[in-house]
């Protein structure tokens, strides 16, 4: 909360301090919880911290964000990876075209200004659209309450980009940073906490 009242109406120094701090907090918070599977624990952790070097990068000067973009990218790949342990997803196929059309219409939507950071961008919405999917492809095939908080947090993290993209890229809006970083720490919070008995 302190990050987010700090991005609208600063100081600034609190949101340098609190952003990296939240965000570090729900990494710390995963390391010490218990799971069921090591392995999805090591990899939504490290997922937790490259988002925090983006967080980094992304309280940098614009030209900082490419590598943001980046950061979030190697996030996205590692939770894809937990969500993908153990889970066959012929059974979930029929959930991906939701996931793709969301993905497409943002894309069209965000297109005319995304200017020389269009190859960038393409690569970075495949990739969350696959990470969400196999969030949601978990829950459908196991049914656990740890697959119910990554579907979830997986589905928030499409919100919260999309809502950056739109206010970055087509139009900016007011209310914007409060849902933006509102849904993406709901987010992390929930894949965070779906280490907790992680099958």
């Amino acid at each position: 909360m302190l990050a987010i009242v700090a991005r609208v109406r600063g100081p600034r120094w609190l949101l340098y301090l609190c952003k990296p701090l939240a965000t570090g907090s729900l990494a710390l918070d995963a390391a010490f919880l218990s799971p069921a599977d090591p392995v999805y624990r090591t990899l939504v952790v490290a997922g937790l911290l490259c988002s925090l070097v983006g967080d980094i990068f992304l309280m940098l000067p614009p030209g900082a964000f490419t590598a943001g973009l980046g950061s979030f990218l190697m996030a996205h790949l590692l939770y894809a990876g937990a969500f993908g342990r153990t889970v066959h997803y012929t059974a979930s196929l029929p959930l991906l075209l939701p996931f793709l059309l969301a993905g497409a219409a943002l894309l069209t939507l965000v297109w005319p200004g995304l200017g020389r950071q269009k190859p960038a961008v393409l690569v970075y919405v495949a990739v969350i659209v696959m990470m969400a999917w196999m969030g949601a492809g978990r829950w459908w095939v196991v049914r656990s309450d740890s697959a119910e908080l990554a579907a979830a947090g997986g589905l928030l993290f499409m919100v919260s980009d999309g809502a950056l993209a739109w206010n970055r890229f087509r139009r900016p809006y007011a209310g914007a940073q409060p849902l933006i970083l509102g849904t993406y720490w709901l987010a992390q919070f929930l894949i965070a906490r779906s280490v907790a008995g992680s099958l």
